[in-house]
């Protein structure tokens, strides 16, 4: 119970601290790193955003300590699903708690929304600490 209520703190710091208040441009390192990693930035949004809508809990871009890629992947619980040692680095909340009451049943239109909010810098920031 403590590392899901840790974990879910955790969690929405990761995602509050990603969004900004209006569209940023990704930032040229974390930039250039998915596009190696996935082949283009539309490719990564797109397997990110088709991830984010399948996720009943969170789907999050983290790159792995021990071989230094970047992954996307889905936590359907706070304390289940994560890659070992992986660094969050853009994290979204899919619960419905997350879009309900601004999106209702349409969870798409919000994780579409979601892309155009990511604090890049934010997120360049954690992809550079890792």
């Amino acid at each position: 119970m403590i590392n899901s209520r840790g974990n879910s703190v955790i969690l929405h710091e990761f995602y509050f601290d990603g969004l900004a208040a209006k569209e940023v441009d990704p930032e040229p390192k974390l930039r250039a790193a998915i596009e190696q990693r996935f082949g283009s930035l539309d490719k990564w949004s797109a397997d990110f955003i088709a991830s984010a809508k399948e996720a009943a809990g969170w789907a999050m871009l983290v790159k792995h300590p021990v071989n230094g890629k970047l992954y996307n992947v889905v936590s359907d619980e706070h304390a289940m699903g994560v890659l070992w040692m992986a660094r969050p680095i853009i994290v979204i909340d899919t619960y419905e708690h997350a879009f309900y009451i601004d999106y209702q049943n349409r969870k798409a239109d919000y994780v579409e929304k979601f892309m155009t909010r990511i604090d890049w810098t934010e997120a360049d920031s954690r992809f550079a600490a890792t």
